[in-house]
Formats: structure tokens, sequence, C-alpha cells
């Protein structure tokens, strides 16, 4: 399996919240790199802010399809390609549907004459936000995180 370089940067801190990040590691016996901790947080404090606005009274939750540790939002796009054909389905609410039925990525990656497709490897996805199509395994996180 092809493993996937994370490249890291920069970014200032105040010193006081890096000071607590090293002393909370070493208290916890931590080994992880810190830029992965760091990382961590971030991810957390976004998925928190979403969850509350979620919760904002009179406001529903944003819909999509959960595909394990991935949020596919509604409007997403997905294609795979077999025998030089390229077949399109499309996250409608919270499900992804392929001509006008109900489908896991699993089951479209091989739907088309074919068996044993890791969805992860065979099929690509255009989310609503983005301006280019990513193999879905892009989306994962990086082994560490």
């Amino acid at each position: 399996m092809k493993t996937r370089t994370v490249i890291t940067i920069p970014i200032p801190v105040p010193d006081t919240a890096f000071n607590a990040l090293c002393d909370y590691m070493d208290e916890v016996r931590c080994k992880r790199d810190i830029a992965f901790v760091a990382g961590d947080a971030i991810l957390a404090y976004i998925a928190s802010g979403r969850a509350r606005a979620a919760e904002a009274p009179g406001k529903a939750p944003p819909q999509g399809y959960q595909w394990k540790e991935i949020f596919l939002p509604a409007g997403t796009r997905l294609k795979t390609r077999v025998q030089r054909r390229t077949y399109y389905a499309a996250v409608e609410g919270d499900r992804i549907q392929y001509d006008g039925t109900e489908i896991s990525p699993h089951v479209f990656a091989n739907a088309f004459g074919v068996e044993g497709r890791n969805a992860w490897r065979h099929v690509w996805v255009h989310l609503p936000y983005d301006t280019t199509w990513k193999i879905a395994s892009s989306l994962r996180k990086p082994k560490g995180w």
C-alpha cells in the first residue's frame, strides 16, 4: 500500500498555549509528534463548532453521507471508471444515489462487471465546494493522526 506524505507547516501560537500543550503531553507521556497533536486539536475545534451550529435552534443539521471517517455533504458527486466507461453517482440528502437507487461506495465501485475493487482506490469524489475531483483515499486522515 502506498503511504501518503504528510507535510507540516509552522503556525504561530501563543507561547502559553504551546507550553501548556508540551506540559500536558509530558504529563500523559504522549510520544506523538506535537504537530499531529496540534492538528487533532484544530480538527476537534472545527468539529465542535460545526456540532454547535447544527444544534442551533431552527437550524437543521447538514445532510450528507457518512463514509467511515469522512463526511460527504449533499451535492457531492462520485465517479468510477470500468473498462474505459465512467459511471457517476451523487449524494442526495443522506444517501448515495446511482440511477435512482441507493448505493454504498463499495457497491458502486464493484457494480459494473468487476469484483474485489477497493472503493477508497476506485471512487473519485467531487465535493460541492471543490473545483477538482479527488481519489477517495486522499480524503482520509493520514496514519498517525
